[in-house]
C-alpha cells in the first residue's frame, strides 16, 4: 500500500470541415493505491519478477509490470521487461481513457 503522483498534460486537436476543436487536460494528484510482487528464482544470479497494482479513486486504475532480472553483486541488480498502465481521467466534456505500454529497463541498489 502507498500513494502516487501522477501527472499528465494530455491535448487534443480534431480538425473537419466544420472546424477545428480542441481540448486538453493537466491533471496531477496523489492517490492511494495496494499492490504486490512475486519473485521467482531461476539460477543463482536469475529470476523472473510480476508486479501489479490497483489506484483506489484515482486517475491511474491498474498497471502490471513483468521483469527477467540478473544480479550483479549482493547489492546491484539488472531488470529488464514490458509495462502497461491503464490511465482514466474524467472531465466535463469527456473522459481520458490512455492505455501506456511498452519495454521497461531499471537498475536496483538494495541497502
Amino acid at each position: 500500500a502507498g500513494a502516487r503522483l501522477v501527472s499528465l498534460d494530455v491535448d487534443v486537436e480534431l480538425i473537419s470541415p466544420l472546424g477545428t476543436f480542441r481540448a486538453g487536460a493537466s491533471p496531477s494528484k496523489v492517490a492511494p493505491m495496494v499492490g504486490g510482487r512475486v519473485r521467482i528464482p531461476l539460477a543463482p544470479r536469475w529470476a523472473v519478477a510480476v508486479y501489479g497494482d490497483v489506484g483506489i479513486n484515482s486517475d491511474v486504475k491498474w498497471q502490471v509490470l513483468g521483469t527477467v532480472q540478473y544480479d550483479l553483486g549482493r547489492r546491484w541488480r539488472l531488470a529488464a521487461g514490458y509495462r502497461h498502465m491503464a490511465i482514466h481521467h474524467d472531465r466535463e466534456r469527456g473522459d481520458i481513457d490512455l492505455g501506456l505500454s511498452g519495454p521497461i529497463v531499471g537498475v536496483t541498489y538494495r541497502f
